[in-house]
């Protein structure tokens, strides 16, 4: 999955936003809690734990800004390019911590 490592953030069901570097499948799985699946938004990707609907874990509060619902924690990266993540912009970072320390959602 990543041969280098990315910088991100994982959005908790409960509105907490945490940095961290992902490195390995392992990360991405442990942040969701499970098997992952890739969401591509219009600024950035995440991943989200593909059996959450059916496992009937909480609402992430990110729904708010994608537009859908969303469950479980998810990890935040940058676009895939050539099927590869990238980091997240610190631009993007500082913007979804400023909405979640402003409890905008």
């Amino acid at each position: 999955m990543a041969s280098r490592p990315i910088k991100g953030l994982i959005v908790t069901t409960d509105g907490r936003v945490l940095d961290t570097v992902f490195q390995t499948l392992e990360d991405f799985q442990k942040a969701v809690d499970g098997y992952i699946e890739l969401i591509r938004l219009q600024r950035y990707a995440m991943y989200v734990n593909e059996d959450g609907l059916l496992r009937g874990l909480p609402v992430n509060p990110i729904s708010v800004l994608c537009g859908f619902r969303v469950v479980g924690n998810v990890a935040l990266v940058g676009h895939a390019v050539n099927g590869k993540v990238t980091q997240l912009s610190t631009a993007i970072i500082n913007e979804i911590k400023e909405i979640f320390a402003n409890e905008e959602v």
